[in-house]
């Protein structure tokens, strides 16, 4: 079917012709113009291109040798209107040193295996607080660029305390800690009233009232089941410390778990209960005997898959915590195998509960001189040469009546192990919970925490007791 329309094409554009076909056909073919106009009206649409997507057709699989990788700052045509906006806005606001911020790689190239970030550049200090982003990317090449205040552990986030991050107010600086808890002591100690009133930055130093009157009654509360113990003989005392050391290595074994590690707890903690019962009636063989089996029953362990984990690092921190608590424990019951077990152990307890409390009380009120503030920001010279101290006068004076140690060399010698060994178990203990990021390993004892905490410096110095006692002929 033609019109009159499609005559006066073929006149004037022969070349453009319609093509008539028979009426029952229905289809005849439009010229360029009324085709051009119907495009303009919209009603049909324009022809594809040769690399259009048309209705049915399947999406290419992408080339597997192509790894993308990110591209930063995208083009005008690659993002929408609102996206550029912001972009724009962003570069226009922003001030980069050293010229203008380096394009990332196109995501076609491959990967460079660098981390980028984006860091804040601190404001002046004459200006405001106001901080500036830089739009350039910058990437960490080595590992000293990371810095440990850059990342948290995810242990944290299941934790019962809160994170400090963006949202909280950051940590207080150990040394501004210390500082202010000195010179609250200083205050507290002068003669005198004083005219000034207290602020809200004054701050509560240790060894208060209330923290030490707990502190005392928990240590009057183990020294009276100590000393019934004793009075009952050799096996109710070792009985008695296979209780604390197992209870101790369960504190370090959550502790451990806690942060991520994944130990073999119930082999350790059976090799731990197992190790001063052998020793107490087997002697020296109890240690080789139990951490070989400890050792093997850990490979296993991991060998079997009882906990689908890396093993070479969760054995590791399996032995270790057997060899720290088990085997230094243990030594507690070769001490109480020999005849004069019971003045063994109370001698070397004495000095270290001397140690530990008369350096607690020298450095809460007089300490100045911090010892170790990596490790342990509380502790000061003047409480370790407090403890000391205290170690070596009542070795002599206290220790030097009970028997084995009524030699005043031997009960001197015993003083100055003592003296030596309980700080650096101390420090070790300390150092361990500072790497776990833990104040406490436990809170069982009120004011002291756990029992690993109470006792850490006795697992140092029970083995050094015993070479002590062997080396002068103290015991057999």
């Amino acid at each position: 079917m033609t019109d009159g329309h499609d005559e006066q094409n073929s006149d004037e554009f022969p070349e453009q012709a319609p093509v008539r076909r028979g009426a029952a056909d229905g289809v005849r073919i439009l010229g360029a113009e009324e085709a051009q106009a119907v495009l303009d009206t919209g009603e049909v649409s324009p022809r594809l291109g040769e690399y259009d997507t048309r209705h049915g057709d399947v999406p290419a699989r992408p080339d597997p040798d192509i790894r993308p990788a990110a591209r930063f700052p995208l083009t005008d045509d690659e993002v929408p209107s609102q996206a550029a906006s912001l972009f724009a806005e962003i570069a226009a606001t922003s001030e980069v040193e050293g010229g203008p911020a380096a394009p990332l790689p196109h995501w076609t190239e491959p990967p460079t295996g660098e981390m980028p970030i984006i860091l804040i550049d601190e404001a002046d200090e004459d200006t405001d607080d106001t901080v500036i982003i830089g739009t350039a990317p910058r990437f960490r090449t080595g590992t000293a660029d990371w810095a440990e205040s850059d990342f948290e552990p995810i242990e944290s986030l299941a934790d019962d305390e809160p994170a400090l991050g963006a949202l909280g107010a950051p940590p207080e600086d150990d040394d501004r800690a210390f500082d202010r808890e000195v010179a609250a002591r200083r205050s507290g100690g002068s003669t005198g009233k004083s005219s000034r009133r207290p602020s809200a930055d004054d701050h509560e130093p240790p060894g208060t009232q209330a923290d030490l009157t707990t502190r005392v009654i928990t240590g009057v509360g183990l020294a009276v089941l100590v000393l019934v113990c004793l009075s009952m003989g050799r096996s109710a005392t070792m009985v008695l410390v296979t209780a604390v050391v197992g209870v101790a290595a369960f504190e370090l074994f959550q502790a451990l778990h806690r942060r991520g590690f994944r130990p073999a707890t119930l082999v350790a903690i059976v090799g731990c209960l197992v190790v001063t019962p052998i020793a107490y009636s087997r002697g020296e063989f109890a240690f080789g005997f139990t951490l070989v089996l400890v050792t093997i029953f850990t490979l296993l362990w991991y060998l079997f898959e009882v906990v689908k984990t890396r093993p070479v690092v969760n054995v590791a921190a399996t032995l270790f915590g057997f060899v720290y608590v088990g085997i230094l424990g243990g030594y507690a019951g070769l001490l109480l195998s020999y005849e004069h077990g019971v003045g063994l152990i109370l001698g070397v307890g004495i000095c270290v509960v001397g140690y530990d409390v008369v350096g607690y009380l020298v450095g809460s009120q007089f300490g100045r001189s911090r010892l170790a503030a990596a490790v342990s920001p509380n502790k000061t010279v003047e409480g370790l040469i407090g403890g000391c101290t205290a170690s070596i006068v009542l070795a002599l004076l206290v220790v030097n009546r009970i028997t084995p140690w009524n030699d005043l060399g031997d009960a001197l010698a015993l003083g100055v192990a003592i003296a030596v060994a309980a700080p650096f178990g101390d420090l070790c203990e300390s150092m361990i919970k500072r790497d776990l990021g833990i104040k406490d390993f436990g809170s069982v004892l009120p004011g002291h925490g756990g029992f690993l905490d109470r006792f850490d410096a006795l697992l140092f110095c029970l083995p050094v007791t015993y070479y002590v006692a062997r080396a002068l002929d103290v015991i057999g």
